[in-house]
This record gives C-alpha cells, sequence and structure tokens, in this order.
C-alpha cells in the first residue's frame, strides 16, 4: 500500500483495576484479499492474465517427459478409467487425450483435501467403487509435480523466468514496506496478504527456492524485519506449507543474486536487508508496479 498511515496512538485503560496495565500502543493491520468480483490484479495474481507467462509455462509442459512417460504406466492408465467412473469428471474423460489427463489431477488432489476438511468419504459415488491409499499416493505424486512445473519449470533458468512473472509485485511490495520502515517514513507493524496456494508457491520459487512442500490450507510466509544490535537491519523468514503443523518457527537464509537452493537445503539463519533487497529489485528484477507488470506480461511476437 502507497497510502500514508497515521501515527501510532496511545490508550489507556480506564478500569479503577489497576492489575492489568494495558497501556501501549496499536497501529490499524491492513488485510490485503484477493478480490474475484473484479480482474485479477498483479499484487496476489500475478500468474493469473499474463500472456508471457502463460507461454512460457506451456512450453515448460510440451519439454517435460514426465506426462508421456506416466502415460504408459499401467497403474495410471487404470487410475485414471477409476476416476472416471467415480467422479464423472469432464477434464478425464476418456476422450481426452491421457497426457491431458494425467495434467489436470492437481485438481482432484485439492478436492480429497476439501472433502478431507470436511470429513467426508474420498469421492463417494453410486458405483460403490472404492478410494484407496494408492490412488491418492499416485495423485499427489504426479499433482505435486505439476503445480511445481507451473513455477520452477525444468531448470533454473525457467524458474527465474516464470516465477518472476508469476510472482506478480507482491515480493516488491514487500520490500518497499521494509525499506519504509527502515527510512523511518512508515510505523506499520504488521500487514497480512491472503490469496491462493498458487501465489505462495509463485514467490517461494521467485525467492530461489525449489522442490518446496506445496502449501496446504493454512499454509504461509513470515517476512520480519529486525533491526539487530549494531543498528544494522535483517529479514527472517520462514514457510509453513500447513497449519497441521504448527511447530516452533524455523527462519532460514534467502537465496542471494541467481541462486536456486532446493527447500530441502535450506540453511537456519538471517539474511542481511541490503542483500535482500538488492537481490530483489537488481539481480532477480522483480515486478516494480502494474505499469510494469502490464508490458512485462505481453508476448511479443
Amino acid at each position: 500500500s502507497n497510502t500514508h498511515e497515521p501515527p501510532p496512538e496511545r490508550y489507556d485503560d480506564d478500569d479503577d483495576d489497576d492489575s492489568y496495565p494495558v497501556q501501549g500502543q496499536y497501529q490499524t493491520i491492513k488485510i490485503h484479499l484477493a478480490d474475484m468480483s473484479v480482474q485479477y490484479l498483479p499484487l496476489l495474481h500475478g500468474h493469473k492474465n499474463n500472456p508471457l507467462y502463460n507461454v512460457l509455462k506451456a512450453d515448460a509442459f510440451q519439454r517435460s517427459s514426465v506426462f508421456t512417460v506416466s502415460s504408459l504406466n499401467p497403474a495410471y492408465i487404470d487410475l485414471l478409467q477409476k476416476l472416471y467412473q467415480m467422479t464423472g469428471f469432464d477434464a478425464i474423460r476418456p476422450e481426452v487425450p491421457i497426457v491431458q489427463r494425467l495434467q489436470v489431477l492437481q485438481t482432484l488432489y485439492q478436492q480429497i483435501a476439501i472433502e478431507r476438511a470436511h470429513r467426508m468419504r474420498l469421492f463417494a459415488n453410486r458405483n460403490h467403487i472404492w478410494f484407496e491409499p494408492n490412488d491418492e499416493r499416485l495423485i499427489r505424486t504426479m499433482a505435486e509435480y505439476t503445480v511445481r512445473l507451473r513455477y520452477q519449470g525444468l531448470d533454473g533458468d525457467d524458474q527465474r523466468r516464470m516465477s518472476r512473472l508469476a510472482a506478480g509485485t507482491l515480493p516488491i511490495e514487500i520490500v518497499n514496506a521494509f525499506r519504509g520502515v527502515v527510512n523511518g517514513e512508515s510505523p506499520r507493524k504488521l500487514a497480512l496478504y491472503s490469496a491462493h496456494d498458487n501465489t505462495i508457491m509463485a514467490l517461494l520459487s521467485h525467492l530461489g527456492y525449489r522442490d518446496w512442500d506445496v502449501p496446504q490450507f493454512g499454509g504461509h510466509c513470515i517476512f520480519e524485519l529486525h533491526q539487530d544490535r549494531d543498528r544494522t537491519w535483517s529479514v527472517r523468514f520462514a514457510y509453513n506449507d500447513s497449519i497441521d503443523r504448527l511447530e516452533r518457527i524455523r527462519y532460514v537464509q534467502l537465496p542471494l543474486n541467481h541462486e536456486i537452493v532446493n527447500w530441502s537445503d535450506t540453511v537456519a539463519g538471517h539474511t542481511d536487508f541490503a542483500q535482500f533487497e538488492h537481490t530483489l529489485r537488481h539481480e532477480r528484477q522483480s515486478i516494480k508496479n502494474d505499469v510494469d507488470w502490464n508490458e512485462q506480461v505481453k508476448v511479443t511476437l
């Protein structure tokens, strides 16, 4: 947000009971929600209405051999037939090429999460066909590969190009918010951004992480700005893919410059703010603003 916020105000408890002193500061918390009633905006939906990203994504899917190889696997052939009998999902009807059917299993994987959250029997159907653990394992394997491919592509070069476009303006929004605090221009203490798992996956990929755990319900990223004892500023970053596991927060170092790091190889620690800012502004060249995004996503013929 580029709006100027009023300075924090004081508040006092007028209650005569002084056993609970509550004098302190408060501020307005800005919660940024994805608004589905209007056109997708690049702050939280850089991967939508993005012609160039769509071209790069289609090319990555075309070059991937995983779907072709899996289309010859009897386990996946049988699974697709079974799932169609169970769900009637039009995108996996037998007339659709098997490679295309494999690429939409991520939709069914999401449906599993929804039904499980509501304690429903998975894919209950009138044909009395039971959904088995191995079915879910096969779906998960293909679904996780598919969603990672959207933002990582097949190699580091793919990932840098695709994730930069798909992450939209959110990375630079975070940098600008921190810069405002560092410069003493903003009293902001907290900002919340709420969107979708795709927003998180694009952001993680643009930050330089690869093969991250796919976010589930409540998955979230945390960015914290800290001023150290020597008056220098640092960024602490954490990612939790699921609120089913609320463990102690593990802050990890952010990849610098053009580096790409497998999530399993992350190192605990923090990152110098100046390096964090330089990496996103100049090395990864995060999209600057809406105008910049509209220019960057064009397909040049």
